[in-house]
């Protein structure tokens, strides 16, 4: 399950675009990891996705702990005119305070990587051993634009590790989602 989280006024909450601010995070992973989720926790900023500050990610992770969640960076590369550098940046900023929090701490690869595959390789050699030894072959078309529309929405990844890429008007019938990886 993909939670965007940020720390906001003092509180770990989601930083999704127009998302309450007095969303309960903790108490929302706490149902998911109940249900058997996997948590995906994508550490975003305090008014949108990619403002994060020093000191937020460690907040973050001490709320919601290190058991059945991964932790990973804000949104894809141009997102509020971010560039790739400015990924790397907050990815190794996160990991930082990872580490000091639990010293075999990885972060986990972008969850933009599905649909933005032609940054991911300059991401992954940036991020180096940070990523826990995780290697990404070349990018590889799930569709292209004479078969289906553009990505609409987050991807989804099912409890069996399915991945939905969510895109308009793929196939005949249209479908809602491209599947880029089953388990």
């Amino acid at each position: 399950m993909r939670i965007p989280v940020g720390y906001r006024n003092g509180r770990v909450t989601s930083s999704a675009a127009g998302a309450s601010s007095t969303l309960d995070v903790p108490a929302l992973v706490a149902k998911y990891r109940s249900w058997g989720y996997h948590i995906v926790a994508v550490i975003g900023g305090r008014t949108n996705d990619v403002d994060v500050q020093q000191g937020d990610a460690t907040k973050i992770m001490q709320a919601l702990g290190f058991n059945g969640i991964e932790y990973t960076a804000p949104n894809e590369p141009g997102n509020l005119g971010k560039t790739l550098q400015d990924q790397v940046n907050l990815a190794n900023m996160i990991t930082a305070e990872g580490r000091a929090l639990k010293p075999d701490f990885k972060i986990m690869g972008p969850v933009w990587a599905y649909y933005d595959r032609g940054q991911l390789g300059s991401f992954a050699t940036s991020m180096g051993s940070k990523l826990g030894g995780l290697t990404f072959g070349p990018g590889v078309a799930a569709w292209n634009l004479t078969q289906c529309g553009a990505i609409h929405g987050h991807i989804k990844v099912a409890p069996d590790g399915t991945v939905y890429v969510p895109v308009k008007n793929c196939g005949d019938p249209p479908q809602a989602a491209v599947v880029v990886l089953a388990s």
